[in-house]
Order: C-alpha cells, then structure tokens, then sequence
C-alpha cells in the first residue's frame, strides 16, 4: 500500500530522495537470505481453458482455489472486495517480519504464483516448496484444477485478455492497448524468480554484473516454452520471446550495469526516465499517465514509496531492487526443479570463490556478446554459441560445477542441483516435449487433455495436510 501524498519526510524531489531505497537493503553476510517465487498457469482439468476468476458455467473459478487453500492456514487478502491474494508466517517465523511470510497471489491472466518466506538456504526453500505443493496439488485436484509447469500456456485457448480484478493490473491495462505480446506475457506465461541480498554498492554492482551475464545461460538451462496453442512455438521458449519484445526501453539499458561508473547514482537516473505504469494513493492504483519518475518528481507529489513501487516495474530478466531478482527462468513442473535455481544462484552468489571463478567465465564477453546470448537463449537454447567456440552447455557445465563447490562451502547439498545437471545430460524441457508428443514433427497439433496431463504435477493423497517428500515417478529423473 502507498503512502500519503503528505508524508512530508518521504517526498522525493531528485534522485538521491530515493537513495535510501538501495542503501537500507544493505545487509551484512551473516543476515543473508534466499526468496523464490513460482508462477504456473492454471487450467480446467478436462478442457485445458484457463481458470476464471469466478465459477462460470459450472467450472470452478480461482476464487474457489484461494478459498479451499485457506483450510491449511493461510489468510485471506482482498481488493475492492474481492479475494486477490493468501498469506501466512512460515513455522517459528515472525508474524511483524515481513520476510517471514509466504504468499499466493495472481498473475494477470488468473496463473497462481507462490513467493516463498525468505529462507537461510535452498534446502529450507526446497522443503518450503514440497509443502506447498502438497497442499495446492490437493486443493486444485479436488476442485477439478491444474496448474500446469510451463513458461506459457501450452494449451489450445482464446485470446489471453485480463481475468484477475486487481487494480494495479487494471491501471497498467489501457498502456498495453495494441502490444499483444506484451498483453500475451502477462496474461499466459509463467516464470521461475530467484531473489538475493546485497552487503553494500559494489557487491551490489558485482553481483548484477554476473548475473546479467550468465542470464541467458540461466535461460538456456529452464528453457520450456515450446509450444503454445498445442503447436509448436518455433522456439524452447516463447514466453523469454515475448518478453524480448516488450518494453524495448527497459530492455534495451541492460548493459548499463556494465559501465565502468554503474552503482546506486546511475540506477536512480535510469529509474526516473522510464514511464510511471501506475501510483498508489490510500490503497487504491491509479494511472502514471505516461509521465516519467522524473516528471512526476518535478510535481513535488513524488514518495518514497511511489519510486519503491515503480522499482518493481523493471523488466522480468534481472532486476535491481531492495534484493537482486533473477528472473528470465520458464515456470517448471516440479519444486525440486525450482529449488534448483536458488541452490544454482546462492552457490554462485553467496560464496565469494564461486562469484570469483564465474565471472572469469563470462568478464570478456562484450555488448554485442550478452545482447545475442538474450536473443538467441529462447531460440537455440543450449545449443548457442559463446565466445571461444564453446557452446552454452558447456558453460552451463562450469557454472553448475563452480556452483555446486559454493553450496558445499556453504554447508549444503550439491545435489540441490541435480534437475539442472539433468538438463546439461539430457536437454532442456522444451527439447523433450517435442521428443514426447511425435504428432509436433510433421506440423501437428497435440490435445488439451494430453498437454494438461504431461504439464501437471504429481499427484498427492487427497485429503493430505501435512508435509512429506512425495514418492518420484517413473520418467521424474527426465522431466522435472
């Protein structure tokens, strides 16, 4: 929620008003922590169409998911009346700490996002993500529902358009009014995110370095957007894609991070010139009107707040926040995949030998290089070329080795990493989907029943309110 217009203390006039954005995220290593969010699509069972919001023609809505979720503990949000969100604290958490909350909450196209506590380590995180997987697995089942591990709707559908009533969705709608790419990301894909602390300015400007650089590698490696309408999407993943088409603006400065003098002062200035999508006054979104931050800040309306909320606005690759958000990483179908990505991250991340050793990998690569490594990750995959005559698995391979080593100096399990050592050895989701349905090769177009029954998760005993590491099944060590 925004704060008051007339929280004198908070008004920010110029960039350095908003400073404190950055610098009070500074935390020392001991302090560190891991975040990690889950979207996924979610579908009718029978039809493959995704959920409404509410209940129609006898289907049951996402409301109905929210509301049957609640019975394992979590609390309710509404907005305008309308339920839009769960939360609760994670066990021995603190209620006051917002760190130590999980949440739910809704794409726009109805997909179901989980966003863990802030945990100590990918372990805690691969153990939080089996928990609530068990749950909602039950829950969707019991309804009729799927959530369906892809980074964009696979099934055959109508025309991706709104479904959730959230205001902020709602002011940022009528901006999209002829970008259907743009409306098509935010309506019909799904992402893996990682978020990770910083102790000061310059192991935040390094840390964004190496992260901007091994992006597309990362990529690479969740690649699982190749179909889309039961076809064949012409590349391993359509919704990294579509997000290279939208905002060019926003995408198009990522190479600042790179300039000898990037820090704090030139992430403020790139932050003021871009467009406003919306602000938030006494909790409810209204329209930025196309104004930048800048503009905005000139009116002498400006908040802190105001700039923490535009701060989130910045394009789904890897953000510069009051936490690092690695981001351009296709949803998946099960939490031991998506716990890979925190261990991958913290391993290179959290451990200063690992950062050191990962960026002598990538620290040559030019503009041009990391420019067509994020256009070619979502087409060629693992099979794009980088510099030296080395293709992107074999750099995949050096960075999961380098991260393994930092998880075992950090006191956790390597094998955290497996599912992603799975993709070097034995090709990516996208790879593997058209190896599974033979009717993709000669132009074909595969049924929503067996997409939803391919893409789902695995099952769990119905009734079940506890927690426990569910049994794998047979074809798990191939598609995770």
């Amino acid at each position: 929620m925004g704060m008051q217009q007339d929280a004198g203390k908070d008004v920010v006039t110029c960039p350095d008003d908003a400073r404190q954005i950055y610098t009070s995220s500074f935390k020392p290593v001991k302090k560190y922590r891991l975040g990690t969010e889950w979207e996924r699509p979610l579908v009718v069972t029978d039809t493959g169409l995704p959920a409404t919001y509410v209940a129609e023609n006898g289907q049951p809505g996402i409301v109905d998911l929210l509301r049957n979720m609640q019975r394992f503990g979590w609390k309710p949000q509404y907005e305008q009346g309308n339920l839009i969100a769960l939360h609760r604290t994670v066990a021995g958490g603190n209620p006051q700490n917002p760190l130590d909350k999980e949440w739910v909450t809704l794409e726009p196209g109805g997909q179901v996002e989980f966003s863990s506590a802030a945990q100590r380590t990918a372990g805690k995180l691969h153990g939080d993500l089996h928990h609530f997987e068990q749950e909602i697995v039950a829950v969707s089942d019991e309804l009729g529902l799927t959530l369906l591990g892809a980074g964009y709707l696979p099934t055959s559908a109508p025309v991706a358009d709104l479904v959730v009533p959230k205001s902020r969705y709602q002011q940022m709608w009528p901006s999209l009014n002829g970008k259907p790419e743009s409306i098509d990301a935010g309506c019909r894909t799904g992402s893996v995110q990682v978020s990770f602390d910083y102790k000061n300015e310059q192991d935040m400007v390094e840390k964004s370095r190496l992260g901007l650089a091994i992006t597309p590698i990362v990529t690479a490696l969740f690649n699982n957007s190749a179909l889309r309408q039961g076809e064949l999407s012409g590349v391993e993943s359509w919704r990294m894609e579509r997000w290279n088409q939208y905002a060019p603006e926003r995408l198009g400065n990522l190479s600042r991070v790179f300039d000898q003098k990037f820090g704090i002062d030139s992430q403020l200035d790139y932050m003021f010139q871009l467009p406003l999508y919306f602000l938030v006054r006494n909790g409810v979104y209204v329209p930025g009107d196309g104004k930048t931050f800048a503009q905005h800040a000139a009116s002498g309306e400006a908040t802190l707040s105001d700039f923490a909320d535009h701060n989130t606005t910045q394009p789904p690759y890897f953000r510069i926040k009051k936490v690092l958000e690695a981001c351009a990483m296709d949803s998946v179908r099960t939490p031991d995949m998506v716990a890979a990505a925190p261990a991958f991250w913290s391993g290179l991340m959290y451990d200063d030998l690992s950062r050191k050793q990962a960026w002598e990998l990538v620290q040559d690569w030019d503009k041009d290089v990391r420019d067509q490594l994020r256009t070619d990750a979502p087409v060629k995959g693992l099979h794009m070329s980088t510099p030296g005559g080395r293709t992107a698995r074999d750099v995949a391979k050096d960075l999961l080795k380098i991260a393994g080593e930092g998880l075992v100096r950090r006191g956790e399990d390597p094998a955290l990493l497996q599912p992603l050592w799975d993709v070097v050895q034995n090709g990516s989701h996208a790879e593997r989907v058209v190896a599974q349905f033979g009717e993709l090769a000669h132009g074909g177009k595969v049924a929503n029943e067996k997409l939803v029954s391919y893409y789902a998760p695995d099952p769990v005993p119905r009734h079940h309110t506890g927690y426990s590491r569910p049994a794998p099944r047979q074809g798990d060590e191939l598609r995770v």
